[in-house]
């Protein structure tokens, strides 16, 4: 059995030539790259293992395939690079809109917190390690500072901390 070894980034993964061609009548980057370089060398793709298999599988199975840590936007900039079946696009164009919707969905509907440090409300997917800003001291009213800092700008940053 005939084979093509493609190089993903350093990690080797070896086809079966037949395999590759069996996909898609279409003419598609790996199938002509694999009918054109027939010298048995690796083949250096500057991709990554997982997004290389998907694509693959995808087409083997005829079903949109995401192995783990894929971005759905770098694997259809790839797909639409390969000249990969038009279907895998209008796929991967649905599952882009449908996960945006139902994020979309998610953010509007989440609950909204009152932090019990700075008394501000927050949503749990906005909460980063610099969303609660405060000062240890209160503001010396006479000098209009803070005596913790001398400051106007908050001298402490933190996570929100809902009351519990």
């Amino acid at each position: 059995m005939e084979t093509v070894t493609l190089l993903c980034r350093g990690v080797k993964l070896v086809l079966p030539i037949k395999e590759i061609e069996s996909f898609t009548d279409q003419a598609w980057f790996l199938k002509l790259l694999v009918q054109y370089e027939d010298d048995g060398k690796p083949i250096e793709l500057c991709e990554d293992i997982n997004i290389v298999l998907s694509i693959i599988e995808t087409l083997k199975y005829h079903k949109l395939i995401l192995y783990n840590s894929i971005s759905l936007e770098h694997m259809y900039m790839l797909c639409d690079k390969w000249c990969v079946p038009e279907w895998i696009l209008e796929e991967i164009t649905s599952r882009i809109e449908s996960y945006s919707k139902t994020e979309t969905e998610k953010i509007k509907n989440e609950k909204i917190y009152k932090c019990s440090v700075c008394y501000t409300g927050y949503k749990h997917s906005e909460n980063t390690s610099t969303s609660c800003k405060r000062h240890l001291y209160s503001m010396d009213t006479h000098a209009n500072i803070f005596a913790c800092c001398n400051n106007q700008e908050p001298c402490i940053n933190g996570y929100h901390i809902g009351k519990g």
